[in-house]
């Protein structure tokens, strides 16, 4: 019988909430106009106030919204608990925003930060080592057993995601990572059960409850 291991990536493999913040304020500066001077008081309380409602988050375009809330004074409890259902499609809708323009704009902060300094990027980044050991570990047991099968299925992009794996010497497959753009998560998990049988067992490892 098949296995099939899925892990998620950010607040499963790698902790990515200070990047994300710290992206969503650079976006948020393009996109709204924000002054958010990097490095001031106002600045570090943005990236403190995004920890407390980064739970809500979904997708990384969504932190350019919450900065900008909270930038303008929004409480991050009322974040925290109106984002999803509320305040997001009331910000996109209210601004005229293009969810396809604010993911292009997250990643190209993304892009020209690691192409400016790559290393300053990956130390914003934080790891969960008992989660990379035991996905090493089974990256390492699917080389030796054809029936167990390891996949990433994450909504950051997948060069990124390949990336930071490389940065902790884990060497995962190309075509078993599922990045941004890949589909809903239970629409893949369901994908990769019927390639590899009915009988397959499938584990899918998720930092969210919903």
């Amino acid at each position: 019988m098949a296995e099939v291991w899925a892990f998620d990536f950010d607040g499963v493999i790698v902790d990515s909430a200070t990047e994300t913040g710290m992206a969503g304020i650079l976006a948020s500066s393009e996109v709204f106009g924000d002054e958010i001077p990097v490095g001031g008081q106002h600045y570090y309380e943005l990236l403190d106030k995004f920890l407390i409602v980064r739970p809500c988050l979904e997708t990384g375009y969504e932190a350019i919204l919450m900065i900008h809330l909270l930038h303008k004074g929004m409480n991050p409890q009322t974040v925290l608990a109106q984002f999803q259902p509320v305040l997001k499609k009331e910000c996109i809708e209210g601004h005229g925003l293009d969810v396809d323009a604010l993911k292009a704009a997250i990643q190209g902060v993304r892009d020209r930060w690691i192409e400016s300094d790559p290393q300053d990027w990956f130390k914003a980044h934080g790891y969960y080592p008992e989660s990379v050991r035991a996905l090493a570990r089974l990256i390492t047991a699917s080389h030796a057993c054809s029936n167990i099968h390891v996949y990433i299925i994450t909504t950051k992009s997948k060069p990124l995601t390949l990336r930071l794996l490389a940065q902790n010497s884990i060497n995962l497959d190309e075509d078993c990572v599922f990045g941004l753009g890949s589909g809903k998560k239970a629409d893949t998990l369901e994908k990769l059960v019927a390639k590899h049988g009915p009988d397959a067992k499938c584990t899918f490892i998720e930092d969210r409850l919903e």
